[in-house]
């Protein structure tokens, strides 16, 4: 499966293009879609496209974030969004495994759709979500560690690995020092 954002070119079939054209000021995720088919896509290999637009991209990041503590890029969010509408499409069971491909990460975007302003500008959120979020980022200890600086909250010392480990060593250095 593929994810485009409306506006881009790359899915097919091309009617598909034709029903999602780019929202009106222009596409506001980033470093996803064209308006050119890239000479190293092979779009016959994808065996359905999804369409993920913005608000929904933005969303679906700020919920990654908040509920499994990456740190998702807008692109990341259309990546997980079309992932969430493919399985709820196909009914894919609990027992299925999905793999999603998280192509980016917040370093960029920090004044995009982290903040409430700007999601509430673009109608991306309600005035009341936009309020509720600032409401609980100032009411301590509405999540946890809120109160507590990085010095004091317990986490666990960083291993490096080398390069040269292998998925199953990194693996087990990962069940062994208790990460989750």
């Amino acid at each position: 499966m593929g994810v485009d954002p409306p506006g881009s070119i790359l899915s097919i079939p091309e009617s598909l293009n034709e029903q999602f054209p780019a929202p009106v000021g222009g596409q506001q995720t980033e470093g996803i879609g064209y308006d050119f088919i890239p000479r190293n896509l092979d779009r016959t290999v994808v065996d359905e496209w999804i369409k993920g637009p913005d608000k929904e991209s933005f969303i679906m990041a700020r919920r990654i974030m908040r509920e499994e503590g990456l740190m998702a890029g807008g692109s990341s969010g259309t990546a997980m969004y079309a992932a969430v509408k493919y399985c709820l499409e196909k009914k894919l069971g609990k027992d299925k495994v999905v793999v999603v491909v998280m192509p980016d990460n917040i370093r960029n975007y920090l004044s995009k759709h982290l903040s409430a302003d700007w999601m509430y500008e673009r109608g991306y959120m309600s005035e009341q979500e936009c309020a509720d979020n600032y409401v609980s980022n100032l009411i301590p200890n509405l999540d946890w560690g809120q109160d507590k600086t990085v010095a004091e909250l317990p986490l666990h010392e960083a291993h490096f690995i080398p390069i040269t480990t292998t998925c199953g060593e990194a693996i087990n250095l990962i069940r062994t020092k208790g990460f989750d």
